[in-house]
Formats: C-alpha cells, structure tokens, sequence
C-alpha cells in the first residue's frame, strides 16, 4: 500500500529558439513533491528512481536512472532526468510514454503520462525553416521546408527513408561537376571526386599539390606528396605494396615476383629481404657481414666481416654451433652426444651438458679436476685430483657429502637422522645439527664431555664428564642453571675483567626480585680474596674482632672495649658498664644472619640482631621485654634495676624469660644504648 502521496511537475527548459540540432540538450528538468496520507511533507533524503515505460500498467521499460540521497526541502524536490544515464532520441518515436516513480524503495502509482514541451525530443529549429521527424534525427536545409507528407520534386526520387537519382552529376562549390559528386573549395582551390572516368575517388591539395587517388587504371592507391615527391602505391603490375623516399632514393616494396619483402637504405647500400627463392630471411651490410634465415643449408646463419666470427642454428650436426674465429674456441647446442658442448681451444679445457652419463660435466685439461651433475649416484660429484677431496650432493644417503682426503675429515648436510654431521676423523670428535632430539649436539671423544642446543627440555644444556658439572639455558622454571658436584666448585662463575666492567647484573622486574639466593652468601675482597662479608641463616649483625683476653671466652659471652688495647674486645666484669660492645655470636647453633670480616680476627661479635647471651637471674626473674646490662659475673648480662646507672650501658633487651635464681643462655635482642 503506498504510504506516500506525489505531486509531479515537469519542466521542459528552453534554451534558445534557434539552436542546431548538436545544441539541443539531452535533459529534462524534473520537480515533484512528496507528502504522506496525511498530506504532511515527506521527510528524509531518499533514492529516488524515475524509469520511462511504454504502457500505462506493465509494458517495457525503455530507460531508467537512480539518483541517490535526493535532499527534500518540505516535501519538494528537483531532478535533471539524462544527467545519469543519457536520454536517447529513440525513446521518443511519437508514441504515448508513461514515466515511472520508485522513492526508497516503494513505486509510486499509478504511472504518469508524458506530454509534449517546447522543444526537447519532439521539435528542433533550422535557419529559415522548420523540420521534424524525431527530434534528433532531424533533417534541415537552408530556404525550404520538408515534413513527414512533402512531396518530392521532379529530379530526386523518394523510397521510404531513401533519396537518388540515377543521371548526371552534382557539384559543390562548381557549376561544372566532372564526377558523379565534385566538391570544390574554392578559397583554397582544393577538391574532390567520387566516380569520375578515371579514379573511383580522387583528391588533391591545391598549395602542396599533393595529391591521391583509389581505384586508378594503374594502382588499387596511389599517393604523392607535392612538395618532396615521396610516393607510395597500393596494388600495382608489379608490387603489392610500394614506397619511395625521393631524396635518399630509399626504397621498400611488399609481394614483387622475386621478393615476399624488400628494403634498401641506398646511402650505405644496406638491404634485406624477405621470401626469396634461396633464401626464407637474407640481410647484408655494405661491408660485408651477412645473415640469413631459411636456407638449404641452415636454419639462420650468420657472419662478422671483420673478426670472421660466425655461427649457425639447425644444420644436420647441431641444433646451434658458434665459432670465435681467431682463438678457435666453440661451442654448440643439441649435438648427436650432448645437449651443450664448449672448448676452449687453447687449453683444451671442455664441457658439456646433457650427455647420456651426465646432465652436466667439465674437465679442467692441465690439472686433471673434474665434476658433473646429474648421473645415476649422485645430484653433483666434484673432485680435486692432486689432493684427492671429493665431495657430492644428492646421493643415496646424504643431500650433501664432502671429504679430506689425507685426514679422512667428514661433513655431510641432510642425512636420515641429522640436518648437518660432522665427524674429525683423528679425535672421532663428532657434532651434528638437527637430529630428532637436539637442534646441535657436540661430543669430545677423549674426554667424554658434551653438550646440546634446542632440546624439548632446554635451550642449551652441557656437561662436563669427569666431574659430573652441568648446566643449562633456556629450561622449564630456571632460565639459567649451574650445578657443581665438586668440593668448592662452582655453579656460576662470571668475571668483570680488568676494565672496570660488572661481573653479573641483576634487574627486578614489577613486582619481582633482583636476585634470590638460597643458602649462606659469602663476599670476597677483591684484592686478598678473604671473606668481608657473609649473610646467613642467622638472625644478628656481626663483625669480627680480635679479644685481648683469649681464655674463658665463648659463643654468648658478653664484652666490652679493652680501653688497654685499642681496637680489641675483652671480657665484661662489671656491672653496668658504659663500655659493652656486644655478645659472642653462634650460641645454641645460631650463626649470624650478617657477618662482617676477613676471617682473620678471633670472634664473631654480635652488634644488633637477635642472639643466645650468657644471663644471671640471681637477684631477680628476667621477663621478655626487660633491660638487659652488664653483671659483676665475667660475660654474662644482667637485668637493670638502677636506671639512673644506664646511660651507655644497655646491652638489649630480654625474648625470653629466666627466673631468679637461674643462670643460662636466652634470647637477647642486641639494641646498644
């Protein structure tokens, strides 16, 4: 059901009142207006498709153009019908056309009827009078007129769409014609004849006085030009085809009664022709060399004048053979032996492809080394006579093979098990790359040690026999692996050099760490190689220092600085004593977590961190959190009751508890004060 009302408003523009048939415009102007059942303008930008039938319902549709995106402005809108596709002078017969509405895809009924304008396909204009048949098929003269029921005059006759008469002759631009049609440009004096005694048509331009002709009593056609003299001819007793260049006398000619072809270049005196007797193709320079295609003898030949090189293709002997005339050397294709074969004359050195043994072989004649290509065992075999090495490629065995002679050296690409293989003959080491295990493998026969690349386990793995280490790149959880099975081996080793480089440089990503170590890590002096520095499982921070009392001192003993001995330790045995120093780590098993020192000083000594201490409870309990002080007792602590006696004289702090009465070793945190 159509959902929308149209409005249609033809406009047929004229131009002019006196255009030309070229100037009458291929176009209809075309406006409409499009409102729903309501009669509200329609809204949108629509495609819009106008079609031209021949029936008010079914009919044949003669022409048709979509225009998309058609803007409306209230309902109304304007089309140019041809600017798509061209309106054609054979829609408009004089027949009843009906034109045909499609908005956004729903046609408009019922369809409307087309009517006559002005001008446009039904009328056109001339100078003095009017005609008209079918608007662009037109006919116009210049002071009378002709319609559709004119009758003709006495000189012409008229048949249906026809007009002739069958005497005398017209002329144009002359009142006496000499063919049956005689144009004349009498400003330039040329003419033109069709049908005259002599040619079936002629021309000629009257300031060159060049001129031609079709169908003469000589020539199919002939041509010269005035000026120069050049002349060509079509169709003569002679020649099929003519031509001449008067000034340098050359000349060229198709189909004579010697030559299919002739041309010659007469200053030189160069020619060729084509389709003699003798020969299929024949070209000689003036001085001398000469080549020709199709004799008895040969295929083509061909021969240089002056260096007497010469060659030929398809003799009885050789599908191609070429010979350097001063060196002698030669070469030929497809021969009774060989597909291609070449000497070099003076070394007699030879070669040649395609043999019955062979697809490719050369000899080198002086030294004796040969190779080909293609025969039964081997895809290539080359091979270098005074040394005795061979190798091929494409055997049964291997894509490619080589040998040292002497050392009995091996190598070999492409076998049923490796990619690459390769074997030294003396040691028996051996390696190879792509096996179905490895991307590489290499083995040390003599001392057994060996390694891989490309496993399904690692990026690279080696091991070294005698001593069981081994290590990896590239495996399922570690990136990198060493392992030592040696006392005081080790797992890594990395080397900074002389240059002030770093020997191993780790970088924690987001979230990650730098480095992880498990187990105690010792730092050496760079210099001495003593141990400066240890981190361990321990849980205190200590240094080490030499005592200048070396009896009675042992792990949780707590000293103090020998004013008698700078830099040395002694044992504490005075209560509250302002020079404490620290504790005597490694009590109860417990090492130091820090340890700093050359391993050159008598004792670990605890400076903070959390370590077992020599306690006396004798005058009262200790309880966890309780002030910790030196005691008379020789190396033990204990617990602060003075305050005012403390300042510099706190040595930490109780984690556990000892009741009074007891002495014992428990857990102090070291917090010098």
């Amino acid at each position: 059901m159509n959902t929308l009302r149209f409005t249609l408003v033809v406009v047929m523009t004229i131009l002019s009142a006196t255009l030309v048939l070229a100037d009458v415009p291929p176009f209809i102007n075309f406006q409409g207006t499009l409102t729903d059942t309501s009669g509200n303008p329609a809204p949108g930008i629509p495609n819009i498709i106008v079609s031209i039938y021949d029936q008010e319902t079914l009919g044949t549709e003669l022409w048709t153009e979509t225009h998309p995106s058609v803007e409306l402005v209230n309902g109304s809108f304007q089309l140019t019908l041809g600017s798509v596709n061209p309106l054609s002078s054979s829609i408009f017969t004089g027949e009843i056309r009906w034109l045909e509405i499609n908005v956004a895809g729903e046609t408009l009924s019922p369809r409307t009827r087309m009517v006559s304008t002005p001008y446009g396909f039904l009328t056109m204009y001339a100078d003095t009078s009017e005609y008209s048949r079918t608007g662009f098929l037109s006919v116009y003269a210049d002071t009378s007129e002709y319609t559709r029921t004119a009758a003709p005059d006495s000189d012409w006759t008229f048949s249906g769409d026809n007009i002739y008469r069958l005497t005398g002759d017209v002329g144009i631009g002359t009142d006496n014609p000499t063919a049956k049609l005689h144009v004349t440009d009498n400003s330039s004096g040329n003419y033109g004849l069709l049908g005259s005694a002599s040619y079936g048509v002629y021309g000629r331009n009257s300031s060159s006085n060049s001129y031609g002709y079709l169908g003469g009593t000589g020539f199919g056609a002939y041509g010269i030009h005035g000026s120069t003299n050049n002349v060509g001819y079509l169709g003569s007793s002679n020649y099929g085809v003519y031509g001449q260049h008067q000034y340098s006398n050359n000349v060229g000619y198709l189909g004579s009664t010697n030559y299919g072809a002739y041309g010659r270049y007469q200053n030189y005196g160069n020619f060729g022709y084509l389709g003699s007797s003798t020969y299929g193709v024949y070209g000689k320079y003036i001085y001398g060399s000469e080549g020709y295609i199709g004799s008895s003898t040969y295929g083509v030949y061909g021969t240089h004048f002056s260096s007497g090189n010469w060659g030929y293709i398809g003799s009885v002997n050789y599908g191609v053979y070429g010979r350097h005339n001063s060196t002698g050397n030669f070469g030929c294709l497809g021969d009774s032996s060989y597909g291609v074969r070449g000497a070099h004359t003076a070394s007699s050195n030879v070669g040649y492809l395609g043999s019955s043994n062979y697809g490719a072989s050369g000899t080198h004649n002086i030294s004796g080394n040969n190779g080909y290509f293609g025969s039964s065992n081997y895809g290539a075999y080359g091979t270098h006579v005074s040394s005795g090495n061979w190798g091929n490629l494409g055997d049964a065995n291997y894509g490619v093979y080589g040998r040292h002679h002497t050392t009995g050296n091996y190598g070999a690409l492409g076998d049923s098990s490796y990619g690459v293989k390769g074997r030294h003959q003396l040691s028996a080491n051996l390696g190879y790359l792509a096996g179905s295990y490895y991307g590489a493998y290499g083995t040390h026969n003599s001392s057994g040690n060996w390694g891989y690349l490309g496993s399904s386990t690692y990026g690279t793995y080696g091991e070294h026999y005698s001593s069981g280490n081994h290590g990896y790149l590239g495996g399922p959880v570690m990136a990198t692996y060493g392992e030592s099975e040696i006392e005081n081996g080790y797992g890594g080793y990395f080397y900074a050099g002389e240059n002030g480089g770093i020997g191993l440089y780790a970088r924690g990503g987001t979230g990650g760490c730098a480095a992880k170590f498990r187990g105690n890590v010792i730092i050496l002096g760079a210099t001495s190689g003593d141990t400066i520095l240890e981190l361990g499982e321990g849980l205190d921070y200590a240094e080490e220092f030499d005592v200048s009392q070396k009896d009675g001192i042992t792990p949780g003993s707590v000293l103090i600085i020998d004013p008698d001995n700078p830099g040395k330790l002694t044992v504490s045995h005075k209560a509250y004593d302002s020079r404490v120093a620290g504790i005597v780590a490694g009590a109860k098993g417990l090492g130091s977590g820090v340890r700093l020192g050359t391993g050159q000083s008598d004792h670990d000594v605890a400076l903070a961190g959390r370590v077992y201490c020599n306690v006396d409870a004798s005058e009262t309990d200790i309880e966890p959190g309780d002030l910790l002080t030196t005691s008379s007792l020789p190396g033990y602590a204990m617990k602060v009751t003075d305050y005012a006696r403390t300042q510099g004289a706190i040595l930490g702090k109780a984690m556990e508890r000892l009741e009074k009465g007891q002495k014992g070793q428990i857990l102090v945190l070291v917090t010098l004060q």
